[in-house]
């Protein structure tokens, strides 16, 4: 009889664990956004060092090396720009926002360039003005974008991190649990020793799932196994309970 209830648990146990995988699980649709900002960031660099070679000009009252430069880099502005312009679907508010910035702002800057290039040999202070302050427009845009990129980059990092902790605490867990049900000969306890134990590992596979699919997702879907983690609790909580009224029924005998 003792048998037949073992095996049923076990059923249980293993219909639980497909349940929480299947049906109870988030499925996030999102393109591989964190890849796509560490492009934009790359491109970004790639735009800023050009504008660090037109500051250094600007210091050593060079106008005309730094309108050289501009103007020798125009192809690479131009470039960047139909990175910033030619943006994958499915990203989110924020990445869009930082795509959109980036696109105007060089945009700002191949305008200026162009207004620049076609000023006559002799032009006034305002003229120049007018190209150049476009041009600066852009820099400033790109600056802000580049704090953008940076903290929604922390994000996904931080995400990645509650996935890899909480496959951490599972694994901890369940070695800790494991060898204390080793350490027992009372059946009662280890019982209630290998619930706590289970538990964990349930954590340990739904954080680990997670991560594994956050990170080596196909496509642009990656899934959340909430459910198991959940379930894995719920076996926690029911060992704790188990193990605890059996150390009360121990004192009161």
């Amino acid at each position: 009889m003792k048998e037949k209830i073992m095996n049923f648990k076990i059923s249980i146990t293993i219909i639980a664990s497909v349940l929480t995988c299947f049906i109870f699980t988030i499925v996030l649709a999102e393109t591989n956004e964190e890849a796509y900002l560490q492009t934009l960031g790359e491109r970004l660099n790639i735009d800023m060092q050009i504008f660090e070679r037109i500051g250094k000009a600007i210091d050593e009252n060079n106008l005309e090396k730094s309108l050289l430069i501009l103007m020798t880099e125009q192809d690479e502005f131009q470039k960047s720009h139909n990175i910033y312009k030619n943006r994958p679907e499915g990203l989110d508010n924020e990445a869009v926002k930082i795509a959109e910035r980036l696109e105007q702002a060089s945009f700002n800057i191949i305008n200026g360039i162009e207004f620049l290039l076609s000023l006559p040999e002799y032009f006034t202070e305002e003229d120049f003005g007018k190209g150049w302050n476009q041009i600066i427009s852009g820099a400033e845009r790109y600056d802000e974008a580049a704090i953008m990129i940076n903290n929604l980059i922390e994000e996904y990092e931080s995400t990645r991190n509650i996935y890899l902790y909480g496959l951490l605490f599972g694994i901890g867990g369940f070695i800790l649990f494991l060898l204390l049900g080793k350490r027992t000969n009372d059946i009662n306890k280890s019982s209630a020793l290998g619930l706590v134990r289970n538990g964990f590992l349930f954590i340990a596979l739904g954080f680990g799932t997670t991560l594994a699919t956050y990170e080596w997702a196909s496509g642009d879907t990656y899934f959340i196994f909430w459910g198991l983690p959940i379930y894995g609790g719920y076996l926690i909580l029911k060992g704790i309970f188990s193990f605890s009224r059996e150390e009360v029924e121990v004192e009161t005998l």
